[in-house]
């Protein structure tokens, strides 16, 4: 699973609205429809995590910048008999870097990204869910000639012989969807693919302060929203039959209600009959507040996610347009004054720290720490109370490596695991 975001915006501390209990302007605190605190269950504590440095070897090509993205590179098409170990690591300039223990990191991939602000470049990266078939990368990215969002597939140029690697032939770029940013920040994302072999694309509302023309309540713009993209059938438009708003709504379309989501997700879990429209999944966001507060949410088919009329359980701006849609309330929020400027995040699947597993895991830059939350039972309301699990400078993707334990990439691009 590839849940991936950029870090780009700087999120400051902030006075406690009103009608906000204090412990939420003092710790970590999760969400409930009744604003109080779940207590954390001694019990379920996670030690702490000791990070180490790993593959101190590789050294990532000159002009590298800053990740965006690190995982474990999908089976087959890898051009080595080491596949097991190989990873990958992304930057926001377009850089897709091939490496392992026993390989030599190598680029694979250069895309012409436009990047004259720090929430521009490569936003977000999936490879196919049958990558062995199906040798097609999507990426997200914005355009170098235009103020414009751009999402994609390229294709492996798989090579004869294991003296020239493979890479992807930047020829083959096939552009998706191309949509207009307004502004340069809050461009979102992350990509993630489902079970219903749809990829899902979290998007930001297009920049400036609370939304101002109110793109993330409006069904029939691409801005602020999760879209569901059928990019396997060949029609004009991949949102073409898979629209769940209705008419005078873009058909691609899922949920409505983001400002600056930066991980994206879906977890396999034993859902009602009416929540199997995904194949047996649910899927969850992770987006970045504006003053007070960073959410996750799980998102159905329709859901309207609140911003900005909401940040979290506070009104931000309550007088603004509602557009349609279930009113969904996240599981969890998150202050600023602890986790400022979220990065990305993942699940913890690995076995090296049972207590964490299910737990989605990402990090505060500015702070530093690294943030664990337990995924509640499918259908619930609310998430137990987050943990702090460890401690890294300046940390900027949280992803996954090999044996499903945590891969972290800080902002020098030295990538780090635990013990």
């Amino acid at each position: 699973m590839f849940a991936l975001a950029l870090v780009l915006v700087q999120l400051g501390g902030f006075a406690a609205p009103a009608g906000i209990p204090p412990a939420w302007d003092a710790a970590l605190e999760p969400a409930t429809h009744e604003r109080s605190r779940l207590p954390s269950d001694p019990a379920a504590s996670i030690e702490e995590l000791e990070l180490v440095r790993a593959f101190e070897g590789q050294s990532w090509p000159e002009g590298f910048g800053v990740p965006v993205a690190v995982g474990l590179w999908p089976t087959g098409g890898s051009g080595s008999n080491d596949a097991s170990e190989l990873h990958y690591i992304a930057d926001r300039k377009g850089h897709l870097v091939l490496f392992g223990k026993k390989t030599p990191a190598r680029v694979v991939l250069k895309l012409d990204v436009g990047i004259s602000h720090r929430a521009e470049g490569l936003l977000g990266l999936a490879f196919h869910p049958r990558f062995r078939s199906d040798r097609r990368l999507f990426v997200h990215f914005t355009d170098p000639k235009a103020r414009r969002s751009v999402i994609a597939s390229v294709q492996l140029d798989e090579s004869p012989d294991d003296a020239s690697p493979p890479r992807f032939d930047s020829e083959s770029l096939e552009r998706l969807l191309e949509f207009e940013q307004p502004w340069q920040d809050h461009n979102g994302g992350p990509l993630a693919f489902g079970a219903d072999g749809a990829l899902y694309v979290a998007v930001g509302d297009g920049g400036s302060r609370g939304d101002p023309r109110g793109h993330a309540q409006n069904p029939n713009s691409l801005l602020g929203a999760i879209l569901r993209l059928d990019v396997n059938r060949k029609s004009k438009s991949p949102g073409e039959a898979l629209g769940v708003f209705g008419r005078g709504a873009r058909a691609e379309v899922f949920a409505i209600g983001l400002r600056d989501p930066r991980a994206l997700f879906l977890q396999a879990r034993r859902l009602s009959d009416q929540n199997t429209s995904r194949g047996g999944e649910e899927l969850f966001v992770f987006d970045s507040g504006s003053e007070h507060y960073d959410e996750l949410s799980t998102v159905m088919p329709g859901d309207n996610l609140g911003w900005p009329l909401h940040e979290g359980f506070v009104d931000f701006a309550p007088r603004a347009n509602q557009g349609p849609g279930e009113r969904r309330d996240p599981l969890a929020v998150f202050s600023h004054k602890q986790v400022s400027r979220s990065t990305t995040g993942c699940v913890y699947e690995g076995m090296r720290h049972p207590g964490l597993r299910g737990h989605f895991v990402f990090a505060g830059e500015v702070s530093g720490q690294l943030i664990a939350l337990k995924l509640p039972p499918p259908g619930s309301e609310s998430a137990p109370g987050p943990e702090r699990v460890g401690q890294l400078s300046r940390p900027c993707v949280v992803g996954v490596g090999s044996g499903g334990e945590l891969l972290i990439a800080d902002r020098e691009g030295h990538l780090w695991s635990t013990r």
